[in-house]
């Protein structure tokens, strides 16, 4: 069967395979959105700021992580939160998690900007150090 499709003739079961190839293509661009990571362990009894990384593209920033609470007999909670790095203005933050020790996690955030990253990890300052590690992926 043929279909007048503009100024074109295109047989139906073409159509078909063309309009199928750019919905895997399209597909396979939204599960592959990072286009760099980082792993990193860590060890900090009160704060710890990773390092930079910079990423030209907007959209998802991952960070997974295991956290350990060595015996810390006081808390067993600690925060990630992301930042963007502002040369001339104040760095921008955004959602903080709040997650327990001993568990693996992954948080997510949405960024509509680019530029210059880095998170932070944060504990109760009570004189016992947390290590853990992860992975961080950007856009």
């Amino acid at each position: 069967m043929n279909l007048l499709l503009g100024s074109c003739v295109v047989r139906k079961g073409l159509l078909v395979i063309a309009t199928s190839l750019v919905m895997l293509v399209v597909l396979c661009s939204v599960a592959f959105a990072y286009t760099g990571s980082f792993s990193w362990t860590a060890s900090f009894a009160h704060e710890l700021r990773s390092r930079d990384y910079c990423t030209p593209n907007t959209g998802t920033h991952k960070i997974t992580c295991y956290i350990s609470n060595n015996g810390d007999p006081y808390t067993n909670v600690y925060s990630i939160q992301l930042w963007r790095n502002r040369t001339l203005l104040p760095d921008v933050s955004y959602n903080i998690y709040y997650n327990t020790c001993g568990v693996s996690v992954s948080r997510y955030w949405s960024i509509q900007d680019s530029g210059t990253f880095y998170f932070k990890l944060a504990k109760p300052q009570d004189g016992y150090t947390f290590s853990g590690n992860g992975t961080t992926y950007y856009p």
